[in-house]
Parts: structure tokens; sequence; C-alpha cells
């Protein structure tokens, strides 16, 4: 697997419920690929949590897959819209460490 790659939902994990890893260093103009069901998990941006100004996640509810381009350093946090969706980082969540 990449290791810009975070994989959600998937058996053999913790019940489906979290995201792999649940942070990820990178550099700046790296792309990360999301991999999972956004049907059941659909991510979104943290509007609470680390980096909220340039966050390039977007609401995402359908497909499988989907990149995104972290252009700016930062602390870019999200989570999912059904089991994160306190958006307190204590359930599924998770963060891109922009260095």
């Amino acid at each position: 697997m990449d290791p810009r790659t975070v994989t959600f939902g998937f058996l053999g994990m913790p019940a489906g419920f979290s995201y792999d890893p649940k942070c990820l260093a990178i550099n700046a103009g790296d792309t990360v690929t999301f991999s999972g069901s956004f049907a059941a998990h659909p991510l979104y941006p943290s509007a609470r949590r680390g980096t909220v100004a340039d966050n390039p996640i977007s609401g995402t509810s359908t497909g499988e897959q989907k990149d995104f381009v972290f252009s700016h350093a930062g602390f870019f946090a999200y989570f999912c819209g059904i089991h994160g969706g306190t958006d307190d980082g204590t359930t599924m969540a998770g963060v891109v460490w922009v260095r």
C-alpha cells in the first residue's frame, strides 16, 4: 500500500470504524488517497479541529476512492459524518500533518 493512502471501513479493522492510519505525515504538495466506502462512511473536513483554512478535503459521500492534494503546511483534520459526527476527534476521525 502507498504510504500516502488512508483506508477505512474494511473488514479486519476494528468494526471498520477507523481510519488507517489515523495520523499521516506528508510533505506539502503530496497527494493523499482515501480508500473505502464513502456511502457507509462519508468523509468531511473538520470545521473545529486543526488547520481549517485551505483544507483540501471536501465532503464526499459516494464512491470508494478519492485523491486530495495538500498544498499548504498544517494539520488538516477530517471525520466520518456518521461515526464521527460530533467532529471532536474522539470517534471515527483523523488528521493529515503536512510539513
